[in-house]
C-alpha cells in the first residue's frame, strides 16, 4: 500500500518531465538548425594545402587532377568553435582555369554530420564559391573583390523571390589556411545547396541522363518542353541583367511531377549587378574594365531591361522547332510579369537586408537597377503595342542598319533559322565588318547550317584573314565546330598557315586542339605534323611544341 502511494506520488513529477520533453522535443524540431536556415554571415576558417612554398600562393595546386585532398573546416556558432574533417577539390569551369582560388566543392564524412550540428540537415557535398582573385587587404565594403561575391550572393536571394525553383545560399567570410604555412588568403565566399537538397526540397526529380541527352531532350522532345518555365526565367533572370546561361549553360535541367522540364539557375558572376559596381568604382578611378566592356558590346545596352529583345529571342530559337504562336509567347511574358511584379514589396524588402555589406553608393546602383527593372515589367504590362516580333524582312534589313544592336540581332536570328538562301547575306559583308563580336556572332551562327555550305567559307576566311584578332574567333569556332570531319579538316588547315603556327598564342590553341581531335593511328594528322616541324626548321620553341603534342597523341591511346 505504501509502494502504491509513492508511485502516485511521482506521477505528477513524471507527467512534468514528459511535458517538458516533449516541449524540447517540439522546441528542437521547430527550430532549424539547417546552414541556410539563416541570414547572417557565417564565419569559417578552411585548412588544407595552398601554398608550394612560404611566399607562393598556389590554390590551384590539384586543379589539373580534380583530386579531392585533406582539409579541416572550423566555424563558430553562438561563440562555440566547431571543427569538422572533411575533403575538397576544385571545380567550376571558366573560374577554375581564372581564378587563383577557384571555386571549390567540399565532401564530409558522413558519420560526423551527427543530429545538432550546423551541417545536419546539409548533403555531404557542398559547392563553395570563393573569392577568385587572392587578396590579403581587409572584409571591407569597399574592396572590389568583396563586392563581386557579396553582389552574387544577393542575386541568389533576390531570385529566390521572384522564381520559384533556385538553390539557397548562405554568404560566408572565409579565411584559408595552409597545413604548413599559416595563414594564406581570405575573402567572402557562398555556400551553395546541394542540388539533391534542393530537388527534394521543391518537390522535383533530377534530369536522369547525360549532357548529350539533356541537350537532346531540351530542344527537341515538345512533349517535355516547358516554354512557360522558359519564358518565366528569361524575364526572372533580367532582375541582374543575366545573360551569361541557356538551357545547357548554368543552369540545372529537373523535371517536375508532370515530367516536363524545369530550369533551376546558378552562378551569377557575370551578371549586371556583379559588374555595374565594379564598373562604376573603375571609372570613378579613371580605369576601364576590359571583360565588362566587351560583355557590353556583346549584349547591345547591358544596363537596360531587354524585354523586347527577350521576347524575340524565344520566338527566333523555339518558334521553327515548336510552333509557339506569337500571341501564345506574349501571353506568357505578360503572365510571368505579373506575378514578378507582385512580388516587387518582398524583393526590396530583402534587398534591404543586405545593405550593411557595401557601401552606400554600391546599394544606390543595385536598387536603381532593382527599379529600372520593375519599372520595365510594368511598362510591359500597360503598354502591350510595344510588345511585337520583328520578322524576317526586317531582319534582312537591319542587316546593314548603322545600330549594333540591331544587326547583331539579325545575324543571330536569320542563323538560328538556317535557311540556305540567308547564307550569303549573313556571310557577304563579314571583312566590311569592323566589330570584333559582330565577326563572332557571324561566325558562331554558322553551325546551324548544313556542312556543305559552311565548309567553303571557313577554309577562305581561315586562308585570307590576316589579323591576329580575327584569326583567334574563327580558331575558336573551328576547334568546336559540331561536325567532326569538317573540324578535323580544318584543324590540319589552320596549322599550315603562316600566321597562325608564327603566333605563339594561336600556335597554341590550335595543336591543344590535335589530341583531342586525333590520335596516334590517324596516319594523316602525324604525317602534317611532322611536315609542320620541318617547316619551321630553326625554330626549336615551336618544333618542340610539336614534339610534345605528338607524345600526346601516343599517350591518349594509351
Amino acid at each position: 500500500m505504501k509502494i502504491v502511494k509513492s508511485k502516485m506520488k511521482l506521477l505528477p513529477i513524471l507527467f512534468l518531465f514528459l511535458l517538458v520533453s516533449v516541449a524540447e522535443t517540439s522546441l528542437f524540431k521547430k527550430r532549424d538548425l539547417s546552414l541556410f536556415s539563416s541570414d547572417d554571415v557565417l564565419e569559417v576558417t578552411l585548412k588544407g594545402n595552398f601554398f608550394s612554398n612560404e611566399k607562393e600562393f598556389k590554390a590551384l595546386k590539384f586543379r589539373k587532377e580534380k583530386k579531392y585532398v585533406q582539409g579541416t573546416l572550423i566555424y563558430k556558432t553562438n561563440n562555440q568553435e566547431s571543427s569538422l574533417p572533411l575533403n575538397y577539390k576544385v571545380r567550376g569551369v571558366y573560374r577554375q582555369e581564372n581564378c587563383e582560388l577557384p571555386p571549390l566543392k567540399l565532401n564530409f564524412k558522413k558519420k560526423i554530420l551527427i543530429r545538432g550540428n550546423l551541417f545536419s540537415k546539409a548533403h555531404d557535398k557542398i559547392k563553395l564559391v570563393t573569392h577568385c582573385e587572392n587578396y590579403s587587404g581587409e572584409f571591407s565594403p569597399k574592396n572590389r573583390i568583396n563586392q563581386k561575391v557579396v553582389s552574387e550572393y544577393i542575386n541568389y536571394k533576390l531570385l529566390s523571390k521572384i522564381y520559384p525553383y533556385s538553390f539557397k545560399a548562405r554568404l560566408l567570410k572565409v579565411s584559408y589556411e595552409d597545413n604548413k604555412f599559416g595563414p594564406a588568403t581570405f575573402g567572402y565566399g557562398i555556400f551553395l545547396e546541394n542540388k539533391k537538397d534542393m530537388v527534394k526540397r521543391l518537390d522535383l526529380s533530377l534530369f536522369d541522363g547525360t549532357k548529350k541527352e539533356f541537350k537532346k531532350d531540351y530542344y527537341k522532345e515538345k512533349e517535355s518542353f516547358s516554354i512557360s518555365n522558359y519564358v518565366y526565367l528569361t524575364l526572372a533572370q533580367s532582375i541582374a541583367n543575366n545573360w551569361d546561361w541557356y538551357p545547357t549553360h548554368n543552369t540545372l535541367l529537373v523535371k517536375d511531377e508532370n515530367n516536363q522540364d524545369i530550369l533551376v539557375p546558378y552562378d551569377f558572376d557575370l551578371t549586371g549587378i556583379v559588374y555595374d559596381v565594379i564598373d562604376h568604382d573603375l571609372k570613378e578611378k579613371g580605369e576601364t574594365h576590359k571583360f565588362w566592356h566587351r560583355r557590353e558590346r556583346r549584349h547591345f545596352d547591358f544596363r537596360a531591361f531587354p524585354y523586347q529583345k527577350s521576347i524575340n529571342y524565344i520566338r527566333d530559337r523555339y518558334n521553327h522547332r515548336y510552333d509557339f504562336s506569337d500571341e501564345e509567347i506574349i501571353k506568357l511574358f505578360l503572365n510571368s510579369a505579373k506575378k514578378i511584379v507582385s512580388k516587387k514589396d518582398e524583393v526590396f524588402k530583402e534587398l534591404d537586408k543586405y545593405k550593411h555589406l557595401t557601401t552606400a553608393n554600391n546599394f544606390k546602383i543595385i536598387t536603381a537597377r532593382i527599379a529600372n527593372y520593375f519599372s520595365q515589367l510594368e511598362v510591359a504590362l500597360y503598354n502591350k503595342v510595344n510588345l511585337k516580333f520583328f520578322t524576317e524582312e526586317d531582319y534582312l534589313k537591319n542587316l546593314h542598319d548603322e545600330s549594333f544592336e540591331k544587326r547583331h540581332q539579325a545575324i543571330i536570328a536569320l542563323g538560328y533559322l538556317a535557311k540556305e538562301e540567308y547564307f550569303e547575306k549573313i556571310t557577304s559583308n563579314f571583312y566590311k565588318l569592323e566589330n570584333y563580336v559582330l565577326k563572332r556572332s557571324v561566325i558562331h551562327v554558322l553551325s546551324d547550317f548544313s556542312p556543305e555550305v559552311i565548309l567553303p567559307f571557313l577554309k577562305k576566311i581561315l586562308g585570307s584573314e590576316t589579323k591576329t584578332s580575327n584569326l583567334n574567333i574563327i580558331l575558336d569556332v573551328v576547334i568546336r565546330f559540331p561536325d567532326n570531319k569538317i573540324r578535323k579538316e580544318l584543324i590540319i588547315k589552320a596549322l599550315f598557315i603562316n600566321k597562325i603556327y608564327s603566333n605563339k598564342a594561336l600556335l597554341k590553341k590550335i595543336l591543344k586542339a590535335v589530341p583531342e581531335n586525333f590520335n596516334s593511328s590517324d596516319k594523316k594528322i602525324r604525317a602534317k605534323l611532322k611536315d609542320l616541324k620541318t617547316l619551321v626548321k630553326g625554330k626549336k620553341k615551336i618544333q618542340s611544341r610539336i614534339d610534345r603534342t605528338l607524345k600526346k597523341l601516343n599517350k591518349r591511346d594509351k
